[in-house]
């Protein structure tokens, strides 16, 4: 297989989309279609060009919301690095017929401080991370084995934020670390969290 270039991709389909189903946001009509996709994708869940159809309208819904093909492939990366940063649950004792819900450790109205301000602090720390290079499989690697490779990586990222001291929960007066070890409540001790 060639090597595959997302943002060329997305300029691509771009000017198909807007050819064929023209401009503007058409954000009901693409969750619409999305939808129909779903009960497609619940028909014959081993289809994969069903969820195909899901990515290429998730990412038609993105650029017709205003964004750039470059905009949209950081916020994939961005998102993907976020989630690995999170504590998630054992997925052995979940119900395979729900979602799997990462485990939130601060609600933005037991703090008081608005959801943009999490997302700024978030971002900030994503943007030290190491996991964004080294998450990736290496070859002959799938990708739970570059996962639990990389766990090591997240703990010492998280370690060496408590040891420079610079932590972004100075600023909003909790830990947002999982399993730290410093002197900030958690949101948990204030009844925020879990």
């Amino acid at each position: 297989m060639q090597s595959f270039d997302l943002v060329a991709h997305l300029y691509r389909q771009r000017a198909f989309s807007r050819a064929t189903f023209g401009p503007g946001a058409r954000t009901k009509g693409v969750i619409d279609h999305i939808k129909k996709e779903l009960v497609e994708i619940e028909k014959a869940p081993t289809d994969l060009m069903e969820w195909v159809d899901v990515i290429l309208l998730a990412l038609d819904g993105a650029w017709r919301a205003g964004y750039t093909p470059h905009q949209i492939v950081e916020s994939i990366l961005l998102k993907q690095s976020k989630n690995e940063l999170r504590d998630w649950p054992d997925w052995r004792t979940a119900d395979p017929d729900k979602a799997i819900e990462h485990v939130r450790l601060i609600k933005p109205q037991s703090v008081g401080k608005s959801e943009m301000a999490l997302a700024e602090i978030s971002s900030e720390v994503l943007a030290r991370a190491p996991v964004v290079v080294t998450n990736t499989p290496r070859a002959g690697e799938t990708a739970e084995q570059a996962y639990a490779r990389t766990a090591e990586a997240r703990e010492s990222f998280r370690a060496e934020m408590r040891a420079a001291g610079d932590c972004p929960r100075k600023r909003v007066g909790f830990c947002l670390l999982p399993r730290c070890e410093c002197s900030f409540p958690t949101a948990a001790d204030e009844g925020g969290g879990p």
